[in-house]
């Protein structure tokens, strides 16, 4: 349990790594105004986008997901955003609609994921706890008795 927490912390420095870079480029503006840019931004594109790439854990590292997850979930707010100013929702309600919907879906492609190595889990420890004799796999070779039957 130590590396989502660990993920958490990232993501948090990152946020405020982002809110002082917005402060030092925008030095005339107020802290607040800045702030609040680096936490639209990071609600809009960084968050979704890790989120989404989280099925990836396994295969990138922290940085290579928010890099590449930022710059797909840009290009989904982009798309998805035309689409529904086609269909007539408000280009206002875009910035909560679309955000709040990647992070939905990214938690129910976890929430699949999760239970899917669970359920694995369970399976292989009910395996494992039966009897071994007359159990064979696809090798052609019986569990238990040591002896090669025909495949």
């Amino acid at each position: 349990m130590a590396q989502p927490k660990n993920e958490i912390i990232k993501l948090l420095l990152l946020l405020l790594l982002s809110a002082a870079i917005m402060k030092i480029v925008f030095y005339k503006q107020d802290i607040v105004s800045t702030t609040r840019t680096a936490l639209a931004l990071f609600w809009m594109f960084a968050l979704p986008g890790y989120v989404l790439l989280h099925y990836w854990r396994s295969r990138l590292e922290f940085g290579e997901r928010i890099v590449i997850g930022t710059a797909a979930a840009a290009a989904v707010n982009a798309t998805a955003s035309y689409y529904l100013g086609l269909i007539g929702i408000p280009v206002a309600a875009h910035g909560i609609i679309l955000p709040a919907a990647m992070l939905a879906l990214g938690g129910l492609l976890m929430r699949q994921q999760l239970f899917g190595k669970r359920k694995q889990q369970q399976d292989n420890k009910s395996s494992d706890n039966s009897s071994p004799e007359g159990r064979n796999d696809s090798s052609g070779i019986e569990h238990g008795s040591g002896e090669q039957t025909e495949a």
